[in-house]
């Protein structure tokens, strides 16, 4: 037998992108610090342009685009030149403005617009001109500034309702890119000032302190790193401007415990120049050029890449050349040009992603049996059976995704059995179930004859896998996909003799709605018997599932449906499955192989149903762990979330956001949820809970609260874009869900002791919605310690440095100095409802 498959070639997938609005000078003009979305409403500003001085704006625009708003203008006084843009909280905007004061400053805004409130001033000595995008923790901000009175360029932290910047590293470097935060660990590029140092990547906790240099650019693999990295579980990604084989730049990763850089992609000119930051999105790494080809070199051009490396695909061309991070919400990215527009002086726009299909498949030989029923959880198809022509059996649920066949050419068609082909079934229409059916359908007589059909292709790459066969002839298999995204995959197969193979083609499309058409047709006459191409089964299932005949998808109403023992192996990407598990036999598990999102439509978990996020054990680090995602961005209802009081999501160390949008909040819901498991510590009851933190003798626990009450446009690197409601794994006693217990967390819980209807950003930390001397003892075990130590490798947390005093009157207010937590504890209350002791 012998099997031939044809090569494929590269594709570029070039379209336009959405122009939302072009700036006039009068609303602003070069805006380089790209936008960031709040709902349905886009946020940024222009460095230059405006009222006055042109000092630059902070604006607003629809996401669908229109006329920008100008919520306020720069006048010199509060500052001018925002070069950073702006990041939301809540109903605030902070940024920062290279000059105004002595040598920069950080405002705030409402959303709403107006006079810009000073947070913070920068002097020479202090640092000058913050340039790049902000980044907000809690109640702190952190950023970059360009220079200090020793020429270093520096990061710092200031209180977000305002204070005097501190400086937490001094680099000697020209330039630093824009930070992300991991945890206590935030990471940024630097680029070297003419000294031998320089051209970095580095890590930095947000305390301050000595950076750590994770890796150091050599030329080869790349040299001036700018723009934003991108961290998925325990790897980082990002870009160098120049650098790798034709120093045009390269897209590389590296490991956040340090090492050399593995270069992606190094930019070779048709695929654009000059690469500036990257975001990555269901394994995909989208990022800019500051430069195309020919007619468009002096634009750029927006790029997709595989997060596992290969060559670019061009996704679009934009004029004026992109400035500013790009950001990604559902399927749209969103960005500014610093030219460009109608009137050339900037612009945002948009552009609906393209993802680049594919199409492979792997041949082999196939089995003498296969169970149907266990093998296709999305669709199985059958035909047929008993050898009767014309007899077609595919599952009941499967919503018929796989067609029945439809003849091709002209020639002999019929059915027929062969004891070496079965199949068995137990969830089929018409026939119910069948064990060990021999039958299939044949093609023979003419080269062209034989039968074709269809099964649903979207974003998300699924497998197909074709049971076939043949007598004294070749055949043909050909599957093509309707949007053309990726080069057909043809497989010739042929034997002199009786032959069965099963073929797997795995495929996802470049846009939802797409068709995988296959044809399985003879081609080939050997010997003189004449010989026939046979199609006896084939079966659908998601490359992200593995469940047997115990869950059944339907990618039409994006509902998994678990009745038993299943598992979700990678992430779901865009198909976002609904999961709908009952009964205590469904015992769904979340385990993909590495630290990665894990995205979902919705979760109902009912009668007794359970299903766990699998813990990365000795890998489990601030960085590397499972972020369990509910809902869609800006979505406008919330999504299904449920579990009932007999029912169990165990996160063990991992995380969630629910994203509801402009919908109801499942604050309250995730709040009983967690009280009913956690039962004094013992996590040991149906609900939300974790099996780690039940091991940790009170150490840990789930934190939990609204994005917008901590202030969290961001959670564990996923853009929320609208509201949410979040889930960490982390120390007992940390309000901000920052990963620590510090000094703002005890301030907190002194400041609402004794209080009632709480939650866990308030102090209650045993979920009983009061706020008590056990919720300030919770504190004091954990004061000044971090989720690194409790976690693999890390050292187990220790009382405060200093022992509280035996109890004594509540103090009257909130400490606001720094250091160690007063010697004296507050009074019990007399009046705490349902005290857990």
């Amino acid at each position: 037998m012998v099997s031939t498959v044809e090569p494929l070639e590269a594709r570029r997938l070039l379209t336009s992108v959405n122009l939302l609005t072009s700036f006039n000078t009068a609303d602003g003009s070069s805006p380089v610090g790209g936008v960031v979305l709040s709902g349905s409403t886009l946020y940024g500003a222009t460095s230059k342009g405006g009222g006055g001085i042109g000092g630059g704006v902070v604006f607003s625009l629809p996401a669908t685009g229109g006329a920008p708003t100008v919520l306020t203008s720069f006048n010199g006084v509060d500052g001018y030149y925002p070069e950073g843009g702006v990041i939301v909280s809540g109903n605030t905007l902070y940024g920062t403005t290279e000059q105004g004061g002595s040598a920069g400053e950080i405002f705030s805004l409402p959303i709403t617009g107006g006079t810009p409130s000073l947070v913070a001033t920068f002097t020479i000595a202090s640092g000058y001109s913050p340039i790049g995008n902000l980044i907000l923790s809690g109640n702190t901000l952190y950023g970059t500034t360009s220079g200090s009175s020793n020429e270093n360029a520096e990061i710092f932290s200031v209180p977000a309702t305002g204070g005097t910047p501190k400086a937490l590293a001094s680099f000697p470097a020209y330039s630093l890119s824009n930070l992300i935060l991991s945890g206590n660990t935030l990471y940024g590029e630097d680029v070297g000032n003419g000294t031998s140092i320089g051209d970095q990547v580095f890590s930095l906790s947000t305390s301050g302190g000595n950076p750590s240099i994770l890796a150091t650019f050599n030329g080869t693999d790349g040299s001036f790193p700018t723009g934003e990295l991108a961290l998925s579980g325990n790897v980082l990604y990002g870009t160098t401007v120049n650098g790798g084989t034709n120093n045009l730049g390269v897209v590389f990763s590296l490991p956040t415990s340090g090492g050399t850089p593995t270069v992606l992609a190094s930019f070779n000119g048709t695929d654009g120049e000059y690469p500036a930051g990257i975001i990555l999105s269901g394994g995909i790494l989208y990022g800019a050029t500051s430069e195309g080809t020919g007619a468009n070199n002096a634009g750029g051009e927006i790029f997709s890449l595989p997060a596992a490396g290969g060559t670019p695909t061009v996704l679009a061309s934009c004029n004026g050349g992109v400035s500013g991070p790009l950001i990604l919400s559902g399927g749209t990215l969103f960005g500014t040009t610093a030219l460009g527009g109608s009137n050339n002086v900037g612009s945002v726009f948009s552009l609906t992603i393209t993802v680049p299909g594919s199409l492979s498949g792997i041949q082999s030989t196939a089995a003498s049996s296969y169970n149907l029923s266990t093998l296709g959880a999305t669709d199985w198809a059958h035909w047929g059976r008993g050898g009767a022509y014309g007899n077609f059996d595919h599952k009941a649920a499967g919503n018929s995704q796989i067609s029945n066949v439809t003849p091709v050419g002209s020639g002999g068609y019929g059915a027929f059995t062969d004891s070496t082909r079965n199949v068995s079934w137990t969830d089929g229409t018409p026939t119910a179930s069948d064990s060990d059916d021999s039958g299939y359908i044949y093609a023979n007589n003419a080269i062209g004859a034989g039968y074709s059909f269809t099964v649903p292709a979207s974003t998300t790459q699924h497998t197909l896998y074709i049971y076939l066969g043949g007598y004294s002839a070749g055949g043909t298999l050909t599957a093509h996909l309707s949007d053309k995204s990726a080069p057909d995959y043809v497989d010739t197969i042929s034997s002199s003799t009786n032959y069965t193979d099963l073929v797997a083609i795995t495929f996802n499309a470049s846009m939802t709605g797409q068709t995988l058409m296959v044809s399985y047709v003879k081609s080939q006459t050997i010997g003189s018997a004449g010989g026939s191409s046979d199609l006896i089964a084939a079966w659908l299932e998601p490359t992200w599932l593995s469940a047997g005949s115990n869950a059944t998808w339907n990618t039409s109403t994006q509902v998994l449906t678990v009745n038993g023992p299943a598992s979700i192996i990678a992430d779901p990407g865009t198909d976002e499955p609904i999961i709908q598990a009952s009964g205590s036999a469904a015992v769904l598990t979340l385990d993909p192989t590495s630290g990665i999102d894990i995205h979902l439509g919705g979760l109902s978990l009912t009668s007794g149903a359970s299903a766990t996020v699998t813990s990365l054990g000795s890998a489990r680090s601030t960085t590397n762990y499972h972020l369990l995602v509910i809902g869609t961005p800006g979505a406008t209802v919330a999504p299904l979330y449920t579990i009932d009081s007999t029912s169990t999501l165990d996160l063990a160390d991992n995380d969630m956001a629910i994203l509801y949008g402009s919908g109801t909040s499942p604050l309250s819901t995730v709040s009983s949820e967690i009280s009913q498991a956690y039962d004094n510590k013992l996590w040991d009851k149906p609900g939300l809970t974790s099996s780690i933190a039940k091991t940790s003798n009170g150490v840990t626990a789930l934190g939990f609260g609204e994005a917008t009450t901590l202030g969290l446009s961001t959670f564990d690197g996923l853009t929320l874009g609208g509201n949410a409601v979040l889930v960490k794994y982390t120390l007992t006693g940390d309000t901000n869900l920052d990963g620590s217990v510090n000094l703002a967390d005890y301030n907190t819980v002194v400041g609402n002791l004794n209080a009632s209807s709480q939650t866990w950003t308030s102090g209650s930390f045993d979920y009983s919605g009061a706020v008590s001397l056990a919720d300030y003892n919770d504190v004091i075990s954990n004061f000044n310690q971090t989720l690194a130590n409790v976690l693999p490798g890390g050292s187990s947390p220790a009382l405060a440095t200093t022992a509280p005093a035996a109890p004594s009157a509540q103090p009257a207010s909130p400490i606001s100095t720094t250091g160690s937590p007063p010697h004296k504890k507050p009074a019990a209350s007399s009046t705490r409802s349902n005290p857990r002791e």
